[in-house]
């Protein structure tokens, strides 16, 4: 399997031509396997952050070896930026967390059954919630994410933040948790997130 290019922490400079097509995959991203096919498309023009940059139409793709559900091809660094250069306002490090704290508590209650303290990583941490509250737990909370605005939102806030791909994350045995959410579809290659020496596990909210 090649390796999907790590997508772009900062906005383009220049912007780019309308549309920019996907770079189509031939097998699924996450086992190889070469029988995919089409599950269904939907129109992502509505989208509070659609750039015309980005065609109007996406196709989603079912593998018939493992159920991963991916889009049917992923973009240049170029368009990645871009796409990650603007955030919902709801996804504002600290804005209204306190609405997602029920959700965060279960979450964190969950994983506290197995893990009882240590650095928790969370992976595209949006207005930082699941942090907060596992901070309450007794944790000690960090931050991942491609825009720069958002990690430096969540440094402000007194939670250390990182703008980087989780691919280039390169700290084995800091973290005594790390969390995904809305994270594995965004990325071309997701099996490069786990090296084969890595063990992770999966907790359900």
């Amino acid at each position: 399997m090649s390796a999907g290019p790590a997508l772009a922490a900062t906005s383009a400079t220049v912007p780019l031509a309308s549309p920019q097509p996907r770079l189509l995959y031939d097998a699924c991203p996450l086992c190889s396997d070469a029988e995919i096919s089409v599950l269904r498309t939907g129109d992502c023009s509505r989208h509070p952050l659609y750039k015309p940059v980005v065609a109007p139409v996406m196709t989603w793709m079912r593998c018939a070896g493992c159920g991963h559900v991916f889009t049917d091809g992923y973009f240049s660094d170029e368009v990645s930026a871009e796409i990650f250069s603007a955030t919902n306002p709801n996804q504002q490090p600290g804005a209204g967390f306190e609405q997602n704290r029920y959700t965060s508590a279960r979450i964190v209650e969950r994983v506290a059954r197995h893990v009882g303290d240590g650095r928790w990583l969370d992976v595209g941490f949006g207005n930082g919630s699941l942090l907060f509250t596992a901070e309450e737990w007794g944790f000690e909370p960090h931050g991942l994410d491609l825009r720069l605005s958002t990690a430096e939102g969540l440094r402000r806030l007194g939670i250390e933040a990182h703008c980087a791909d989780l691919t280039e994350l390169d700290a084995p045995g800091r973290y005594s948790v790390i969390s995904l959410a809305d994270v594995l579809e965004h990325m071309p290659y997701p099996g490069e997130a786990w090296p084969p020496h890595t063990a992770c596990s999966a907790t359900a909210a």
